[in-house]
């Protein structure tokens, strides 16, 4: 059983180290606004966990030489026949290179993408915004569905 608990919380367009992963809450944006309501995920003890070790230096180096995008794509999920937005949005994964910042993270081609430190990923164009803050941060997670399977990828960033 997954819980789901909707904050309103004002989210300016800065995304830098500085800011910190809280404070862009949703990883989504909307640029006419500059705000959109977060949607918290609380993930429970039915889900699978993947510890994931990552050298804060080699994180850094791979963004550096690849960038955050290095050409992967995220393709929003059909339910039905339209994109639902009242649902949770879902983004399935492709084009993750070998030896890339994706791969340092543990994610895998074809892997769903469902929530990146706890909060719901509104805009497939935040992610790598999100993946460039983590240079910054000790510790994050990346809810995924592999295999049909909800896993959760628990990353610490390391000295």
């Amino acid at each position: 059983m997954r819980i789901k608990v909707s904050l309103g919380i004002s989210l300016g367009l800065v995304f830098s180290g500085a800011v910190g992963l809280a404070g862009c809450a949703s990883f989504g944006f909307l640029p006419s606004r500059g705000f959109e309501s977060a949607q918290r995920r609380i993930i429970t003890s039915e889900i699978g966990r993947q510890e994931i070790s990552v050298p804060r230096l080699e994180l850094a180096r791979r963004i550096r030489e690849r960038g955050t995008g290095e050409g992967v794509r995220l393709i929003p999920i059909l339910k039905g026949q339209s994109y639902e937005m009242e649902t949770t949005p879902e983004y399935r994964i492709f084009n993750v290179k070998k030896g890339g910042v994706y791969e340092l993270l543990g994610l895998q081609n074809a892997d769903v993408i469902i929530s990146a430190h706890d909060y719901v990923i509104r805009d497939p164009r935040a992610f790598p915004q999100y993946i460039a803050l983590l240079k910054g941060q000790q510790s994050s997670s990346i809810e995924i569905r592999r295999d049909g399977s909800p896993l959760l990828l628990a990353i610490k960033i390391t000295d």
